[in-house]
């Protein structure tokens, strides 16, 4: 492809919905093919892009998710080849600018665990079961972690320890995978994990919550109920 083609040209991502006499857009996004031949080996590889439908009464609005890769090869480049995600569960995204992000914190309180297994076990009957556990929290490379606590064996683990995560909306990387570990002097040990996805928890239609002046009010001045929710 000749450099003056590259900069005139585009590619058009249209995601559609087959209809029986005319399909319909769900969503669209549009590259500047010479903003994708200035990336590293000529390559866009394995990115999300958010669409938009520009023929939706909302403009601005997020009506999907599509990954993809594309790759443009010009005079005397040699092709590069598109091969399996090396790192599916990465979640970066490109954006339009007609999507405007806003930015947010997730409070996350940890308070207790129950009936952890006593990895650390007595050795010739001297010392007790227990275990040093503690929470570990991984989000888009981030690791945070509570206090490690020593539960003998029967007894519980009381962290009482927050969180705050930071957020994007649109939502840029959702995964949080919550790990209970038990702390060993050669390597920790994994001894429950979980994955959960923050677009299942986090309302569409976020707020800042604020005083009676109209103040925001920060997580330390939040009334939390056992569970951990909001109480207003």
């Amino acid at each position: 492809m000749e450099e003056s083609a590259l900069a005139k040209g585009k590619i058009e991502i249209k995601l559609m919905d087959k209809g029986f006499f005319k399909d319909a857009l769900i969503g669209y996004y549009e590259f500047d093919l010479s903003t994708i031949y200035q990336r590293a080996d000529h390559a866009l590889m394995h990115k999300w892009i958010v669409m938009t439908n520009p023929e939706g009464e909302e403009f601005g609005k997020v009506t999907g998710y599509l990954k993809l890769s594309i790759t443009i090869c010009g005079a005397g480049d040699e092709q590069v080849a598109i091969e399996d995600d090396p790192n599916p569960t990465e979640e970066e995204y490109l954006q339009p600018p007609q999507v405007q992000p806003e930015f947010y914190q997730l409070y996350v309180r940890t308070y207790r665990a129950e009936h952890l297994p006593p990895l650390d076990t007595a050795t010739f009957g001297i010392g007790s079961s227990k275990i040093d556990a503690y929470l570990l929290l991984e989000h888009k490379g981030q690791k945070m972690k509570t206090k490690v606590m020593q539960q003998p064996q029967g007894k519980h683990c009381d962290w009482n320890q927050q969180f705050l995560i930071p957020l994007q909306v649109p939502l840029m990387g959702s995964r949080m995978v919550f790990k209970v570990m038990d702390e060993d002097t050669v390597m920790d040990e994994v001894v429950g994990a979980i994955n959960v996805d923050a677009k299942n928890y986090v309302n569409p239609d976020l707020i800042n919550v604020a005083d009676p002046e109209g103040n925001p009010l920060g997580p330390d001045q939040l009334d939390y109920d056992k569970e951990g929710h909001g109480m207003s």
